[in-house]
């Protein structure tokens, strides 16, 4: 992060799956609740993000990965959801 001081930083781990990419879950007021992830928000935004331990990904999550930087104008994550 010494390089990239105002960039995202996303914790990967074997246990995501590819929605986990675009979305967090918290809880807010006590209800369960998704929220945009880093990599979501760093996309939208233009901002740079560091994806920490993307070598745990599983292959599903790679792939959604490649999709999305598959320079591809618009990305629709849900739908009526576009990135």
């Amino acid at each position: 992060t010494e390089l990239f001081p105002n960039a995202k930083v996303m914790n990967c781990n074997s246990n995501f799956e590819p929605n986990d990419l675009l979305e967090t879950f918290d809880f807010e007021n006590g209800s369960p609740t998704y929220k945009p992830s880093p990599l979501f928000l760093a996309m939208n935004r233009g901002e740079t993000v560091i994806l920490d331990e993307i070598n745990l990904l599983t292959r599903d999550c790679l792939r959604s990965l490649q999709a999305f930087l598959d320079n591809k104008e618009c990305f629709e994550f849900k739908v009526g959801v576009l990135l």
